[in-house]
C-alpha cells in the first residue's frame, strides 16, 4: 500500500491522471481520504490501494479489511462506479456524509444516492416500493440506473435525501463496488 499526501479532491484528480486509471479505462484503486490533519487545515492523507489484481475476488486483497474498517469508521472513500469515481461514506452516519458534502463542496440541497448490494437491503431504509419498480430493479441491476423510491424516516443521514420523502438508490454492476458493499453490509451513500 502506497501513502500519498494530496490536497482534497484536486489531488485525486491529479493522481488519477497520473495513474490514468479513471474507472472506466482500468478499476484498479480505491482512496481513503482521511479527517483533516488539523482543524481547519484542508491537507488530507490518502491511501491507496491497488485492486488491480484482485478484481475477480476482492476478499483475497491483503489490505481490504483496512478499506472495511475506514468505511465502518466513518471515513469517506473513493470507489469506482461504471463511470466515474466517487466520494462514499455509510448513509446512516451523519458525519461521515457531512464529509462527502465537505469535500466535494456540495450544495446541501442536493441528495446523494445510496448504492446496495442486494435488493433485500431496500427493507432497511425504503418503503412501499411499487411492484412494477421492483420487476424494473430485478431487470436492469446491477447497472448504472438510480430508482427514486420513498424513504423511511430515521435510518439515513438526512442529508442523503436533502430533507426530502424520497431516495436515490443504485446497485453498482462494477465488481470492486458491488464486492466492497457487499463485505461492509452498509449502505453507501456517495
Amino acid at each position: 500500500m502506497a501513502m500519498i499526501e494530496c490536497y482534497g479532491l484536486n489531488g485525486v484528480n491529479k493522481l488519477c491522471t497520473i495513474l490514468k486509471s479513471y474507472p472506466h479505462f482500468v478499476h484498479n484503486f480505491l482512496f481513503l481520504h482521511e479527517r483533516p490533519l488539523n482543524k481547519g487545515v484542508s491537507e488530507v492523507r490518502t491511501n491507496v490501494w491497488d485492486v488491480c489484481n484482485y478484481v475477480e475476488d476482492l476478499s483475497t486483497y491483503p489490505h481490504v479489511q483496512e478499506i472495511i474498517t475506514g468505511f465502518k469508521a466513518g471515513e469517506t472513500i473513493a470507489i469506482p462506479t461504471e463511470t466515474v469515481y466517487g466520494l462514499a461514506a455509510d448513509a446512516t452516519n451523519r458525519e461521515a456524509v457531512a464529509a462527502i458534502f465537505k469535500a466535494k463542496g456540495r450544495p446541501q440541497d442536493n441528495p446523494l444516492i445510496v448504492h446496495i448490494h442486494h435488493l433485500s437491503q431496500l427493507e432497511w431504509f425504503t418503503h412501499d416500493i411499487h411492484a412494477a419498480a421492483y420487476k424494473l430493479m430485478d431487470y436492469f441491476w446491477p447497472g448504472p440506473i438510480s430508482f427514486i423510491v420513498p424513504v423511511k424516516q430515521g435510518i439515513l443521514a438526512e442529508s442523503v435525501t436533502a430533507g426530502l420523502n424520497t431516495v436515490a438508490v443504485r446497485m453498482p454492476a462494477h465488481k470492486v463496488a458491488h464486492q466492497l458493499i457487499e463485505m461492509t453490509d452498509l449502505l453507501l451513500a456517495a
